[in-house]
């Protein structure tokens, strides 16, 4: 009997049907190409092919299919494909045999699988071999997860908006949800946020959603997850961004603690990234650990703008008596609500609060919002050291200072904190203490 051999991968996880190999052979996933575990099933009863052919030397699921990047990469880059197992490893590639697979062997004058000039003889000369199930469709292995089926057997029908296929949900808020989807146009998976369907869409409540796509295609940072387009699908619109795979900032504390001085890394990154920001005028107002992505490499993001201020917006930066941002993360002055400006130095207190949060496991206030707010409002934020005593002295007036209570006493921008934070990464002398000493309330 067959048996359905899941992908090691957990990234990856894409189940296939092996059968028993008597000549010990090793089988690599068609997505991913990482080793599958050997199935039970007897040999006789395998469902798989004869051999089809060698297979090239430098196939791989997704360069031989035309695509300029990994689907499945992130707004750092493509990350290079798999190589595939050399000629005398002994390993195979289990890929689907379907009815496409089949034209896709066929030789032709374009590049990419089955279209490759040359094909026929690279099929002779490197060794390898394909083999596949028989009946399995080949799906493109950027497309993630084959579709469920329904309860006759049929194969469910993939959701979709325009072009993208909605694979999965990555994250919901109070107005939008963000989709893993895949674009059959690029062969690339992308981010898509799109307003949560229970929200009635008024030309208001587009130009508002749309936007963060206008302040996003302002902005070209590496630390800043990048956008890809932006339009309306009959009257729902969509922003189609890099899709960052990794956890959010928020996730990676929830872990366990993070170094000194990675925290002090990552938020050096990032008040960079909002520096950049600032110097065009955009004040991001929801700085925060769920707003910052990791990917695998461990580079971090700055994403969500969707309450971002930018001066050609024409809205008023904070109407009298409304609060926007997450309590525990905001400024004194975003907590008395009524801003007459929006400040890049209240960006800067919340990137300090995440700071804060990375050095003590947990933010500066923290309770119910109104008593976060009260104290915001009114207190100092307590020293990191008294939290936390083991926190470097240097490193707690750094976070300190980006706290101050007063905006004209934190530092003079967000590049200025991220030059003080480099500064103590590479062991250099903390910055002369009588900038702040006094003012901070603390060690």
């Amino acid at each position: 009997m067959a048996a359905m051999v899941q992908c090691p991968n957990r990234m990856c996880g894409r189940t296939t049907v092996l059968g028993e190999d008597p000549l010990g052979r090793i089988f690599r996933c068609p997505r991913c190409l990482t080793k599958l575990p050997a199935a039970g099933a007897g040999a006789s009863d395998s469902g798989w092919t004869t051999v089809l052919g060698p297979l090239p030397r430098r196939w791989s699921p997704v360069a031989r299919r035309g695509a300029a990047t990994d689907p499945a990469g992130d707004a750092a880059g493509a990350r290079p494909a798999p190589a595939s197992p050399g000629p005398d490893s002994g390993e195979f590639l289990a890929f689907a045999f379907g009815a496409r697979a089949e034209e896709s062997w066929t030789p032709g004058p374009g590049p990419g699988l089955g279209h490759g000039h040359g094909l026929a003889l690279e099929l002779q000369e490197s060794g390898e071999v394909y083999i596949g199930p028989l009946g399995r469709d080949d799906r493109d292995p950027g497309r993630g997860p084959d579709p469920g089926r329904d309860g006759s057997g049929a194969i469910a029908a993939v959701p979709r908006l325009g072009r993208f296929e909605l694979i999965e949900v990555l994250g919901e808020g109070h107005h939008a949800t963000v989709h893993r989807a895949f674009d059959p146009l690029l062969r690339r998976q992308v981010a898509l946020k799109l307003p949560r369907e229970e929200v009635a869409p008024s030309s208001r409540g587009v130009d508002r959603f749309l936007a963060e796509a206008r302040v996003l295609a302002r902005l070209r940072h590496p630390r800043i997850v990048p956008i890809y387009e932006a339009g309306r699908e009959g009257d729902r619109p969509y922003i189609a961004m890099a899709l960052v795979e990794g956890q959010s900032l928020a996730e990676r504390m929830a872990a366990g603690p993070v170094p000194f001085a990675t925290a002090a890394a990552v938020v050096a990154e990032l008040a960079e990234a909002l520096a950049h920001a600032h110097d065009r005028g955009i004040v991001h107002r929801d700085v925060k650990p769920a707003n910052v992505r990791i990917d695998r490499e461990g580079q971090v993001y700055l994403m969500d703008f969707g309450i971002a201020y930018h001066p050609e917006s024409g809205e008023v930066p904070l109407p009298p008596g409304r609060i926007l941002g997450t309590p525990a993360y905001l400024a004194p002055e975003q907590a008395r609500g009524g801003q007459d400006g929006a400040l890049p130095a209240s960006d800067q207190y919340s990137l300090g609060a995440v700071l804060y949060e990375l050095l003590c496991g947990r933010p500066p206030f923290h309770g119910p919002p109104t008593y976060v707010l009260f104290h915001a409002i009114h207190h100092q934020p307590p020293s990191a050291r008294t939290v936390a005593p083991e926190v470097p002295r240097a490193l707690a007036s750094i976070c300190q200072k980006a706290m101050a209570k007063r905006p004209e006493r934190r530092y003079p921008s967000c590049r200025a904190l991220a030059a003080d934070l480099r500064r103590w990464i590479g062991g250099g002398p903390p910055p002369p203490r009588r900038r702040w000493a006094g003012l901070l309330g603390g060690n």
